[in-house]
């Protein structure tokens, strides 16, 4: 089997082991754990079956609950609770959910438009290899502990201080259980950072000459651009339901950790991506170096032939060197913009009244 044969085949292995790992990643775990409890025959093609689904989440943090206000004796839970804790039940369920649907596009995604670039076998066997070891138990248990203790702590101490006193153990319990689905969802984002910096080490099938015209770039681009929108457009929900139940004092720092969110993902997704075209533009221009050297140190540079040659690979040289290096553009701004007004647009639907009686 020739070199480019073998690479083939281990782009297709390894593009396969990807679609397998799809069932493998902790949200998928979680939601076939749930399925479990459904009939048999229904498929999860069907809207039975996520109907049923975000049913039984929801019941996974209400029931627990409940049960222990029940058990302590908790006072009768007001509006305030009601509502606050709903609306919050339901941001972990779709935190869930939303992670799930997000992880099972990216990683078809890489197996079938980013493998098939890659033109390393090493970097092939590296890459998945990264994929399993990012999912460990370990790492995933540290990103669920401090989402949910930062779910809890705004959580519960924002309605505490609306009361005026501790909601209760039971609505804790839920925060509890609520924070460790977000945190669930939530360690998608984190793996979201670190696959970006992960692509930026491997060797790719570009154009040598304008690297940053190459399909895979316009490929990474589109993908990272997406999932920074999935991210922004969940920041988004977010503020409007801390705005919608009135949880004024973590609004503002809530906008302002979505937004360094943001900036952080989209900084980290050009970094990779300029990083992917600067290694191809300075690899095909050490090559070219070499070629001049080995032509003035080896021919005789008073021939035509040799100074026509030596013309056109300086020529060549230069042309590269001055050629797009960076795929941040106009689009790309007004892109990021839109991704950062998303939270802000949360914030303002959620104060209606406002900013009706202001613009009275």
């Amino acid at each position: 089997m020739d070199q480019q044969s073998e690479l083939e085949a281990k782009r297709k292995e390894v593009a396969r082991e990807i679609v397998s790992f799809k069932k493998k990643v902790t949200p998928a775990l979680t939601i076939k754990m749930l399925s479990k409890l459904l009939p048999g025959k229904l498929s999860d093609r069907s809207l039975t079956y996520w109907i049923l689904i975000a049913i039984l989440l929801n019941l996974a943090m209400w029931i627990p609950g409940l049960l222990v206000s029940r058990l302590f004796r908790e006072s009768r839970w007001d509006t305030n609770i009601w509502l606050g804790w709903f609306l919050g039940v339901q941001t972990c369920m779709s935190a869930l959910l939303v992670s799930y649907f997000a992880l099972q596009n990216l990683l078809d995604e890489l197996a079938t438009r980013v493998v098939n670039k890659i033109n390393n076998n090493q970097d092939l066997d590296e890459f998945l290899q990264w994929i399993y070891s990012s999912w460990s138990t370990t790492n995933v248990i540290w990103i669920v502990i401090i989402y949910c203790g930062l779910w809890d702590f705004f959580g519960v101490w924002g309605i505490s201080k609306i009361r005026g006193e501790f909601v209760g153990v039971g609505p804790t319990v839920i925060a509890t259980i609520g924070g460790v689905l977000l945190g669930i969802g939530a360690n998608y984002l984190v793996w979201l950072i670190f696959l970006s910096q992960k692509l930026a080490c491997y060797s790719y099938d570009l154009n040598v000459a304008l690297p940053a015209r190459s399909e895979i770039i316009n490929v990474l681009t589109n993908m990272f651009n997406k999932h920074l929108y999935i991210l922004s457009g969940f920041l988004g929900i977010c503020t409007l339901v801390v705005s919608f139940i009135k949880l004024t004092s973590i609004v503002l720092p809530m906008i302002l950790l979505g937004w360094l969110i943001i900036i952080l993902q989209f900084l980290f997704n050009r970094y990779a991506i300029n990083k992917i075209i600067e290694t191809a533009k300075w690899t095909i221009l050490n090559n070219l170096q070499e070629q001049v050297n080995h032509l003035v140190k080896s021919q005789d540079l008073s021939e035509k032939d040799s100074a026509e040659r030596l013309s056109r690979l300086t020529e060549i040289y230069e042309r590269i060197v001055v050629s797009k290096s960076n795929t941040f553009d106009l689009k790309s701004l007004s892109t990021f913009i839109s991704q950062l007004m998303l939270p802000l647009l949360g914030l303002l639907l959620g104060n209606l009244d406002k900013v009706s009686a202001l613009l009275r």
